[in-house]
């Protein structure tokens, strides 16, 4: 099937994702809050999170950066014909289901503490959301895994057929088509190193 038509299917999922670290990131902004939650395991669950974005970003630089025309570019391509993406992609798995129980433990009763009732509310609510959240991670990567073995194997066929053109020309296409995806991806990732870098700072 490839990855044409399907990234759009993904982005709603992670857009959930991105939105319960906005409202983290939120709770968070005065230097006094910083302290607060320095000595906290909310960094390490920040950083559990931004494993899942890294390794999207990872497998689809890997497939649109490879050069079809040199050794170590088919190399790439082998591999991911082969589905090492769904490799990369299955430490996904697993992340946000250690978010519930970091807020149960660690971080529920500091933002009791530093928060009003209705933002309270909204943060137990977004961890709640990341702690469920493997299963649409789990779909991500599958579709995500398929659809780079699929697309690899597409491009060496140009590339064999002696079609080094329709080659790049089907990268670009894919390029365009997971181009919102990669940047709600990279978004979100920024967000997510600014939240971990202050609470880094303040510890």
């Amino acid at each position: 099937m490839g990855l044409i038509g399907i990234a759009g299917s993904l982005i709603g999922g992670l857009t959930s994702l991105r939105d319960a670290i906005g409202v983290i990131r939120d709770a968070v902004r005065l230097p006094a809050e910083q302290r607060e939650l320095a000595g906290t395991r909310l960094h390490e669950a920040i950083a559990e999170i931004a494993k899942s974005f890294e390794a999207i970003e990872a497998q689809l630089v890997a497939l649109l950066g490879a050069d079809v025309l040199s050794t170590d570019g088919r190399s790439v391509l082998v591999e991911l014909e082969g589905d090492s993406a769904r490799v990369h992609l299955a430490n996904m798995r697993g992340h946000c289901s250690t978010i519930g129980e970091i807020w149960e433990t660690d971080l529920k009763t500091v933002f009791q503490r530093l928060t009003s009732g209705t933002q309270f509310a909204q943060l137990e609510l977004a961890f709640t959301q990341l702690d469920s959240m493997d299963g649409i991670i789990l779909k991500a990567s599958e579709i995500l895994a398929n659809g780079i073995a699929d697309e690899a194997a597409a491009v060496l066929d140009f590339v064999d057929s002696g079609l080094a053109h329709d080659a790049h020309a089907r990268l670009r296409e894919i390029r365009r088509e997971v181009r919102e995806l990669r940047r709600l991806v990279n978004g979100t990732l920024a967000e997510m190193v600014e939240l971990r870098f202050v609470l880094r700072k303040q510890a």
